[in-house]
């Protein structure tokens, strides 16, 4: 019994650290009634993440002459790629009718977009 509470407690440790420096992925689908984007994420699972009012949406080398600028919910495109801050502890995963994986419904602190040049 020890043994397998013991090996839930690490598994739900490593689980919250597995986003502790971010979430990463490309934006598939953007949702502008529910105030979501699914993204697909570096980790190969698809994730909607919901955008609050104060969720800060942050452009890097976006504006004039490369300076950063605040954006909005409008600057969130399918294909942009992001890196996103989470909360934690609220996680619900629903069902994915398009794939028989699951998605994980969270939501955003803060959202980074980087319009330096990419690889491809």
């Amino acid at each position: 019994m020890k043994k397998k509470i013991a090996t839930l407690l690490t598994a739900l440790s490593l689980s919250s650290l597995a986003y502790a420096g971010g979430i990463y992925g490309v934006i598939t689908d953007v949702n502008d009634g529910a105030k979501t984007i699914l993204i697909d994420t570096t980790y190969g699972e698809k994730m909607n993440i919901k955008i609050l009012p104060n969720t800060e949406i942050d452009m890097d080398d976006c504006g004039i002459f490369g300076m950063d600028k605040y954006g909005t919910f409008k600057d969130l495109k399918v294909g942009t790629f992001i890196e996103a801050e989470v909360f934690h502890g609220y996680a619900q995963t629903t069902p994915n009718p398009q794939t028989p994986n699951q998605v994980q419904n969270i939501t955003a602190k803060e959202i980074k977009i980087e319009c330096k040049k990419r690889a491809y």
